[in-house]
């Protein structure tokens, strides 16, 4: 019964942004689009999703030369999904036309570009100038915003820092139960959401993870052909975590002690990783992780 109700929340979000799908309001269409996709991708409907992240691509083209809203829907998938970039204009000329809240969520934007450029402290000034603005009065970008703030802190290794906005996250996005933005992004946490939720929250664990299969399924159908890369599909999502962290250079000690296991547990992981990618080592590990 349980799957069958997370379908069906899914399925309603992607229903609730429907009727605003080609609304003539430029924030509502460019949100309800990128909600749709969302959705869609959780379900494994690629189609649906592709064609909602088209149509804020298409706006933004046929847009008028100050009318920037569009290009902020343009620019949004390129960089959460880890598509090919849209060139536009300076992100801080359309955050300026952004209503609060989703100026708000769009900090989330810059800061995963930060991240993904490797630019891993630049990510969290974004983000703590994000939350000074609003605090958490806004729960959507509260949450992601943390989110990323603990995927930032893990890539710089300050574990503890990590686990605790981790954690301080999780109790923003307890009251509604929102823990979808967890799950979508399961590898760039880089065994968070095991360290953390696993052993003392396992229904919270139990749910991320079956969100991350769900998401990072569609989502890989839609970046392959798109990017022609493949990221690893066939690895548990714990086998993931440990070949993310290895392929980040950290030692099977500092990834055992992370997960709370054994090294012998951590390497059984790898060779397991290794045999399911047919590769030899980790120096092979990067053309499948994410990037």
């Amino acid at each position: 019964m349980k799957p069958r109700l997370r379908e069906t929340r899914h399925a309603g979000t992607g229903r609730g942004a429907k009727p605003y799908l080609t609304s003539d309001a430029p924030a509502l269409r460019v949100t309800a689009n990128l909600i749709s996709a969302y959705a869609s991708l959780s379900l494994g409907r690629t189609a649906p999703a592709r064609k909602c992240l088209q149509r804020p691509i298409d706006d933004a083209e046929s847009a008028a030369p100050d009318e920037l809203l569009p290009a902020f829907g343009a620019c949004v998938p390129s960089t959460l999904l880890h598509l090919p970039a849209y060139r536009t204009q300076s992100l801080g000329d359309i955050f300026a036309q952004l209503p609060e809240g989703l100026r708000l969520c769009a900090c989330h934007m810059p800061a995963h570009r930060h991240h993904l450029d490797g630019n891993y402290e630049r990510s969290v000034g974004i983000i703590h100038g994000a939350q000074a603005m609003a605090g958490f009065a806004y729960v959507i970008p509260g949450i992601y915003l943390g989110i990323m703030e603990s995927i930032d802190l893990m890539a710089l290794k300050r574990i503890d820092e990590a686990k605790s906005v981790f954690m301080r996250t999780r109790q923003i996005a307890l009251p509604d139960g929102l823990i979808e933005g967890f799950g979508e992004h399961h590898g760039l946490l880089s065994g968070l959401i095991e360290a953390c939720l696993k052993r003392d929250y396992p229904e919270d664990y139990r749910r991320a993870i079956d969100i991350t299969h769900r998401f990072s399924s569609g989502w890989r159908r839609l970046h392959g052909p798109i990017t022609e890369k493949d990221v690893a599909d066939n690895l548990t999502t714990t086998e993931f975590s440990v070949a993310m962290l290895i392929n980040r250079g950290w030692t099977n000690h500092e990834v055992a002690q992370l997960l709370g296991v054994s090294e012998n547990t951590i390497k059984y992981h790898l060779t397991h990783a290794y045999e399911k990618l047919h590769i030899r080592g980790r120096k092979e590990l990067g053309q499948y992780m994410l990037r």
